[in-house]
């Protein structure tokens, strides 16, 4: 089962624009731990042709997680998946990334 995991911080006060590594997802999970305060997006690249955009759900909003813990996501096809930090004020984001 394919995995990607990455620590996302900052330092000296700047937002962060912490990117993780990408995964080929159908099936899998994000999970994230840490102590954080922080907003985390999951993007996905649908096409493969390096255009990232937010993932969603079924009602359109964009996924993402603000508290350490996982979430089950599917694409529907196996697409490259991601996670971005969009907005941080402290602390450290382990995230983990696997495709079933």
């Amino acid at each position: 089962m394919p995995q990607v995991t990455a620590s996302l911080t900052t330092t000296n006060g700047t937002p962060a624009t912490g990117i993780s590594g990408a995964c080929l997802v159908k099936d899998g999970i994000v999970r994230l731990s840490g102590t954080f305060s922080a907003t985390i997006q999951v993007m996905v690249d649908a096409l493969g042709d390096g255009t990232w955009a937010p993932a969603t759900d079924s009602t359109g909003a964009a996924l993402s997680l603000t508290t350490p813990g996982a979430m089950r996501i599917g694409t529907g096809i196996a697409c490259p998946t991601r996670v971005e930090c969009t907005a941080y004020t402290s602390g450290t984001v382990a995230v983990a990334i696997r495709s079933n």
